[in-house]
């Protein structure tokens, strides 16, 4: 077992508190956010990607609503089947 296994979360919050105390963001970080944020709204910050990455996350939403309608139309007929009737919402 190693220290890590029985240290407390106390100890492990001040090992990686003094790990990385000497991290900073790059110099200008802020400056060329807030520009970007300037000339391409918030998407082009919170989003670098561009509509790729929300064409991507929309297509698995859908995909999510496809699976849960699917699945609940299966859970409606094996209900039916087991009680031996059809049961309409």
């Amino acid at each position: 077992m190693s220290s890590r296994d029985t240290e407390t979360v106390e100890a492990r919050l001040a090992r990686l508190a003094g790990a990385t105390s000497n991290l900073a963001p790059p110099p200008g970080l802020s400056e060329r956010l807030a520009k970007r944020a300037r000339n391409r709204g918030v998407a082009g910050v919170i989003l670098p990607f561009g509509g790729r990455a929300l064409v991507v996350a929309a297509l698995a939403a859908a995909a999510a609503v496809a699976l849960a309608f699917q699945g609940e139309q299966q859970l409606d007929s094996w209900t039916a089947a087991a009680e031996g009737t059809l049961w309409e919402p």
